[in-house]
C-alpha cells in the first residue's frame, strides 16, 4: 500500500470464523507494533476473536515534522478502506500510541468510528488537536500515561479526570514507554496491568 509515493506496510490478522469487530493499531514513531505493549495488546484482542489491523507506517522524525495531520490520517484511512472494502465490520476499536494519537482527532470525526472504543496510550497532550479531541469526544475511551512522560501535563490530565466516558490511568514514575527506568520487573508488571485493563475494556 502506498500513499504520496511512500509505502505503508500493514499486517491484517483475521480469523477463520467471521468477526464483526476490527481493532486498528496505530503505533508510535519509535514504538512499533512489535514493542511489548502493542504486541500484547494485539494478542489479547485477537484472543477474543476480533480481527486486527496493524498500520506499520515508518516515518523519520524529519518526514513526520513535515507531514500534515490530514495527510497522515489520509494515509491511515487508505489502509483501513483497503481492508474493510473486503469485509464489513459492525464495531471498531482504535488503539493509538504516542504519534498514532495524532490521527485520532481526525479519525473520530469519521462516521465510521462514531461508536468506536478508543485506547489512548501516551497521547501527545501538548498538541491542541489531541487534547481538544479528548475533551470533546463522546467515544468511550481508556487512557494511559506516565507522570514522568514529557507529554504529561498535570493541568490537562486533571481536567480529563472529569470526563465520564474516559477511564484515565496514570502510571506513577512511568516514562513515555509506560515503563519504569532501570526496573525491568516492575515494568513488566505495569504492562501486564495495562493489558488486563484493555481486556476488561474491550
Amino acid at each position: 500500500m502506498a500513499h504520496a509515493g511512500k509505502s505503508i506496510p500493514f499486517l491484517y490478522l483475521s480469523h477463520k470464523k467471521k468477526s464483526n469487530t476490527l481493532a486498528i493499531l496505530l503505533p508510535g514513531l519509535g514504538y512499533t507494533n512489535q514493542a511489548p505493549l502493542l504486541f500484547y495488546t494485539t494478542s489479547i484482542i485477537a484472543s477474543k476473536g476480533y480481527d486486527v489491523l496493524q498500520v506499520n507506517y515508518k516515518y523519520s522524525r524529519e518526514e513526520m515534522s513535515n507531514l500534515k495531520e490530514g495527510d497522515f490520517t489520509d494515509a491511515i484511512l487508505k489502509v483501513i478502506h483497503h481492508i474493510i472494502e473486503k469485509q464489513d465490520y459492525e464495531h471498531y476499536i482504535l488503539v493509538a500510541k504516542s504519534m498514532g494519537t495524532i490521527a485520532l482527532p481526525y479519525l473520530l470525526e469519521n462516521p465510521l468510528f462514531q461508536s468506536a472504543k478508543v485506547v489512548w496510550q501516551t497521547p501527545l497532550l501538548q498538541r491542541e488537536d489531541v487534547y481538544k479531541s479528548l475533551r470533546i469526544t463522546k467515544n468511550r475511551g481508556l487512557l494511559f500515561i506516565g507522570d514522568k512522560d514529557p507529554c504529561y501535563i498535570e493541568e490537562r490530565v486533571s481536567f480529563l479526570h472529569s470526563r465520564t466516558n474516559l477511564a484515565l490511568h496514570i502510571i506513577e514514575n512511568g516514562d513515555h514507554a509506560l515503563e519504569l527506568n532501570n526496573d525491568v520487573f516492575a515494568s513488566i508488571e505495569i504492562i501486564s496491568d495495562i493489558v488486563r485493563k484493555i481486556d476488561d475494556f474491550i
